[in-house]
C-alpha cells in the first residue's frame, strides 16, 4: 500500500491548511504552514509554511562576541587580550553510487571525551575511528536522552581526529527534509544528524574550515547554510554548527550584497519560477523588515531551495543557522502561501531570535511560540504587503486562513498550557498557537492604530532597541506596557490572557483589514479522510484503521473489511480529491471523494467595493 500525505514539520504550521470551502485559495495559501518551529522539526525551530516546526532561531554565540580585556595599567593604555578560539575542520565526502557520507572532524584548542549527534541512533553510524597525538582512541557508542555519544576512553590530548560514516536514502525520492540523503545526482544532510560534536562548544565560538567533496555526485557545487563553495571558513558556535544545511550537486547562486547586509539564495533542482527574481524580491523584503523595526542585520543569509518528489502545494519552509531551508515540488509556483512562509523564516532573523519573550517560571519555551512564530508570521505577512510583495487579496487569504486554522483545528478548544503539552508529546497543535499569536497580533494593531497613537510595528521596533542594548528575552510583564496605549478598550494582558492562554474564539476587529473589506460569517469545512490513512499503511491487513461508519470515506462506499492499496489526498484540502485504490474480494475497486467532514461557521473578511488597493483606507 502507498500513500502520500502532505508531510508536515517548523516552523509552523502545514496545518494552517484546514479547509473552507467558501475558499480554497485560503488553503493552498497555507500549504504546509509552523513555525514556527520551527515551525518542527524533524528538528529545530517553530517553523513555517508548508511546513516545519522548530524552536526559534538558534542565537548564535559568535554574534555580539566581546573580547575580554585587562583593567588599564598605571602610565600605560590598556592591555587587551585576545584569546585563542577552538579550530574546527569538518570534511563531507558523499558516495553517490553508495548512498553513504563519509564524515571526518579535526578540533584543536579544545579537549573532549564526549561527542554528541543531537539527533541519530547507534545503528546509524559505521566504521568509526578516533585518535589524538597520543595515538588510537577506542569509542563507546552511547544512546542517551535522545542523542547519539561518542565516548572516547579518555580526554583527548592536541589535535583529535575522528572518522565515520553513515549510511543515506536517496534524496531525489526523499521528501523528509531532514533526513541524510545522498544519490548520484546530489547530497543534502542537517548538522543534527551527521555532526558529532563535543557539548562544552554549544554556546562557544569556534574557527570553522568547512571542506564538501562532490567528486562522486553530479556536477562540482557545494553550499551550505553559511554560503556556497567546497570550501569555507567561517565563525560559529557548536550550536549554529548543528542547526546547519548542507549540500552538494548542480548548484546555481543569487548574490546581493549593499553596505549593510549580504543575502545568498543558493538552489538545487528545477524550479517553476525564475530563481534569481525571487531572490531579488526576498533580499529587497530582508531590506524592507530592517527598515520598519530600526536595525538593518548585518549577518550575511542564506536561503537554500530544493525541489525534491513531494507534490506540489506541500513545500516546507524551516529557519537554520543563518538562514533557511526551503523544499518545494518542481512544479511550485511562487505562491502567495510560499511567498509568507519564506518572509516569515526571514522575519524570525528578528522577532524569535532578537527578540522574545522570555518564558515565566512556570512556563515551558514552546508556550511562548505565539510569539516567535505567530507574531512572526503576522509581522512578515504585514511587511509583504507594505512592499508591494502582496496585494490586499492575498493579505485576506493570509487571515481567513488563519481563522480557518482557529475555527476547525482538533485542538481547538484547549488552552495554551495543554496545546503546548500536546505538541511537546505528540508534536501536534503548533499550527492552532502560530494562528492564534498572528490573529492576536492582527487585532492588537488594528486597535493602536485606530487610536492613531501607534502601530504595532513601532513597539516591536522599540522593543528591538531595548533588546540591542540590554540583551535578553522581555518578560510578558514588559511586553504588555509596551502594547498598551491610551484609551485602549481591551489592554494588552486581558487580550493575551483570553485569546492566546484561554483560547477563545477569535473575532477580529471589523476594520483589521481597512476600509475595502468587511467581516462576515462564512462556512468552514474540517478536513477528514474518514479513517487513518497512515496506520492503515502500517497494519498487516491494510484494513482501514479508525473507520468512521458515518464519515466521508464510508459515504464514498468504503467498507470497514476493505483491504486498502493505496491513498492519494492532500492533508488539510478539502478541495482537493481522495483517490483510493481497495481490494474487495477478488475486485479491484477506485474510489474517489472529498475529504470533508464537520462543516463549521465562523468570521471571515470578504472585499466590497470597487476601490483599487492603493485607494483603500488602511
Amino acid at each position: 500500500m502507498e500513500s502520500m500525505p502532505c508531510t508536515f514539520s517548523s516552523g509552523v504550521c502545514s496545518a494552517l491548511m484546514r479547509g473552507t470551502k467558501f475558499l480554497s485559495g485560503t488553503l493552498k495559501l497555507l500549504a504546509g504552514v509552523l513555525s514556527l518551529v520551527a515551525c518542527g522539526a524533524q528538528h529545530p525551530s517553530p517553523a513555517v509554511a508548508g511546513s516545519s516546526q522548530s524552536k526559534p532561531m538558534v542565537r548564535d554565540a559568535t554574534k555580539g562576541n566581546s573580547t575580554p580585556s585587562e583593567p588599564p595599567k598605571p602610565g600605560g593604555a590598556a592591555v587587551r587580550t585576545v584569546p585563542k578560539l577552538p579550530r574546527l575542520a569538518i570534511r563531507f565526502r558523499p558516495d553517490g553510487d553508495r548512498r553513504v557520507l563519509d564524515v571526518e572532524l579535526s578540533l584543536a584548542g579544545h579537549s573532549a571525551q564526549r561527542l554528541s549527534l543531537s539527533d541519530a541512533r547507534r545503528t546509524q553510524l559505521e566504521t568509526v575511528s578516533a585518535r589524538d597525538e597520543g595515538g588510537p582512541l577506542t569509542v563507546d557508542l552511547v544512546e542517551r536522552d535522545g542523542a547519539l555519544h561518542l565516548v572516547l576512553n579518555r580526554p583527548s590530548r592536541g589535535e583529535l581526529h575522528v572518522r565515520y560514516r553513515l549510511p543515506a536514502a536517496s534524496d531525489v525520492d526523499s521528501t523528509k527534509i531532514l533526513a541524510t540523503a545522498v544519490d548520484p545526482s546530489r547530497m543534502r544532510v542537517v548538522g543534527e544528524r551527521v555532526l558529532a560534536l563535543p557539548l562544552g562548544l554549544d554556546a562557544k565560538p569556534i574557527e570553522v574550515t568547512l571542506s564538501i567533496d562532490p567528486s562522486e555526485v553530479r556536477g562540482a557545487g557545494a553550499a551550505s547554510s553559511f554560503g556556497r563553495g567546497t570550501e569555507q571558513s567561517f565563525r560559529s558556535s557548536g550550536e549554529a554548527l548543528r542547526h546547519g544545511s548542507y549540500i552538494a550537486g548542480e548548484i546555481g547562486t543569487a548574490v546581493f550584497r549593499s553596505p549593510w547586509a549580504s543575502d545568498t539564495s543558493i538552489y538545487l533542482g528545477q524550479f517553476g519560477f525564475a530563481p534569481r527574481q525571487i531572490a531579488a524580491d526576498m533580499a529587497v523584503f530582508r531590506s524592507a523588515v530592517g527598515r520598519i523595526l530600526g536595525y538593518r542585520d548585518p549577518m550575511p543569509m542564506t536561503l537554500v531551495w530544493m525541489t525534491d518528489a513531494r507534490p506540489p502545494g506541500q513545500f516546507l519552509v524551516t529557519a537554520r543557522s543563518r538562514g533557511a531551508l526551503i523544499a518545494l515540488s518542481a512544479g511550485e509556483s511562487w505562491s502567495v502561501g510560499l511567498r509568507v512562509a519564506v518572509a516569515t523564516a526571514i522575519t524570525q532573523r528578528w522577532i524569535g531570535s532578537r527578540l522574545w519573550i522570555e518564558p515565566a517560571a512556570a512556563e515551558k519555551e514552546v508556550e511562548h511560540y505565539w510569539f516567535s512564530e505567530g507574531v512572526a508570521r503576522w509581522f512578515a505577512a504585514t511587511a509583504l504587503l507594505h512592499s508591494g510583495l502582496l496585494s490586499l487579496n492575498d493579505y485576506a487569504e493570509e487571515v481567513n486562513g488563519l481563522i480557518a486554522v482557529t475555527v476547525t483545528a482538533k485542538e481547538r478548544k484547549l488552552d495554551q498550557p495543554a496545546l503546548s503539552e500536546r505538541y511537546g508529546k505528540k508534536r501536534q497543535g503548533l499550527p492552532l498557537m502560530v494562528a492564534r499569536g498572528a490573529l492576536y497580533a492582527l487585532e492588537l494593531d488594528a486597535h493602536l492604530r485606530a487610536k492613531k497613537t501607534s502601530s504595532l510595528a513601532e513597539v516591536l521596533a522599540k522593543l528591538i532597541r531595548v533588546q540591542n542594548r540590554d540583551r535578553g528575552g522581555v518578560p510578558i510583564a514588559q511586553w504588555h506596557r509596551a502594547v498598551d496605549q491610551p484609551g485602549m478598550e481591551t489592554s494588552s494582558a486581558a487580550r493575551y490572557a483570553g485569546q492566546i492562554r484561554q483560547g477563545e474564539a477569535v473575532r477580529p476587529y471589523a476594520r483589521s483589514l481597512g476600509s475595502c473589506f468587511r467581516r462576515t460569517m462564512g462556512q468552514y469545512d474540517v478536513f477528514a479522510l474518514g479513517f487513518d490513512a497512515e496506520a492503515t499503511s502500517r497494519a498487516k491487513s491494510h484494513q482501514p484503521v479508525s473507520f468512521d461508519p458515518k464519515g466521508p470515506a464510508a459515504r464514498a462506499g468504503l467498507r470497514a473489511d476493505d483491504e486498502v492499496e493505496f491513498v492519494r489526498y492532500r492533508r488539510g484540502y478539502t478541495d482537493v480529491d481522495v483517490r483510493i485504490a481497495v481490494r474487495r474480494g477478488d475486485k479491484r475497486i477506485q474510489l474517489r471523494y472529498r475529504p470533508v467532514g464537520e462543516r463549521l461557521r465562523g468570521p471571515r473578511f470578504v472585499r466590497h467595493g470597487k476601490l483599487r488597493d492603493h485607494q483603500c483606507e488602511w
